[in-house]
């Protein structure tokens, strides 16, 4: 049995991007929690001499604590920060996946972003970046087909699925931001995400390690506009003769180099060696085209050569 854990956001119209100020109001709540699970392989054990027998279950439940919610509403540069708590509360152990459904794909959508961590000791906006590690995004809020964002729903143990043995929990930490970048158009608009988990028991069922993806290659050629004291670096990624779903650029900034702001993939540290990670709808690239909507800006001197490999 499934049930869907739903997060909903509302925006009202505001005059401009850069008067947010007045007349913002936004919301971003949970509208339903519930039991959440499904059975897989499920087995069975030995009928006794009486005709009784027992079976284990696979039983995946999640919520969600209250939030308070910011009084003016998400404005561009905003976050919401939401703790959810995960737990197994069946008799087997299990591995579970997360799949985001939006209403549909409008700009909003697309524009809103989601990143979920493990882990966090304080869930609130103080402690969030401070313990844990970031499972999914930041990246689009989903899809209307359904964005896989923790794992695979799909038999047997995939790359990203979470495990919990029985009677075991964990929260998860879950931040929306609505981009400084956001464009104007979003004005007035609503969303919603739909999260679905999808749970299996792990025992005989293909047990071990999920899979690793093989890399494919690709390459990344920038070009650096540099001046006194900053500079921007465009990037075009262009993939090898296999079709590509996500693509990671890796550079290294000299030193005293600092990385200010990255648009269409996520930075995995701040200076030093940075690897850039597509996001969703940008690291699908057929055999052989390229993507030029990528690139990152910072202080000092910039780098002027990457590495690239895809997946």
């Amino acid at each position: 049995m499934i049930r869907h854990l739903t997060l909903a956001d509302r925006h009202e119209r505001r005059p401009s991007l850069r008067r947010v100020l007045a007349g913002v109001i936004a919301a971003l709540s949970i509208l339903s929690a519930g039991v959440l699970g499904s059975s897989a392989l499920f087995s069975d054990s030995e009928v006794t001499p009486t005709g009784s027998a027992a079976f284990g279950t696979v039983d995946l439940t999640a919520g969600a604590t209250s939030i308070a919610m910011p009084l003016s509403g998400m404005a561009p540069g905003d976050r919401v920060i939401w703790p959810v708590a995960v737990r197994n509360a069946g008799s087997l152990g299990l591995r579970y996946a997360i799949t985001s459904r939006t209403p549909d794909d409008a700009l909003i959508s697309q524009t809103m972003q989601m990143e979920i961590r493990t882990g966090v000791t304080d869930c609130t906006a103080a402690g969030y970046a401070g313990t844990g590690a970031s499972v999914y995004g930041p990246d689009r809020l989903g899809s209307a087909a359904g964005l896989p964002v923790v794992g695979d729903k799909a038999t047997g143990p995939q790359a990203g699925d979470r495990a919990l043995t029985a009677g075991q929990d964990e929260t998860l930490c879950v931040r929306f931001t609505l981009p400084l970048s956001a464009p104007n158009t979003v004005q007035g608009t609503h969303t919603a995400a739909t999260l679905i988990f999808d749970a299996e028991q792990t025992a005989n069922n293909g047990g071990g390690a999920p899979p690793v993806q093989p890399t494919l290659p690709c390459t990344a050629v920038i070009q650096r506009d540099q001046w006194t004291g900053g500079w921007n670096v465009y990037v075009t990624v262009t993939a090898g003769p296999t079709a590509l779903t996500q693509w990671k650029v890796t550079a290294t900034l000299p030193a005293g180099a600092t990385l200010n702001n990255a648009w269409n993939a996520t930075p995995s540290a701040p200076s030093g060696t940075i690897t850039f990670t597509s996001l969703a709808h940008t690291g699908i690239l057929a055999a052989n085209a390229s993507y030029n909507g990528f690139g990152f800006s910072g202080t000092g001197t910039g780098p002027t050569t990457a590495t690239c490999v895809g997946t």
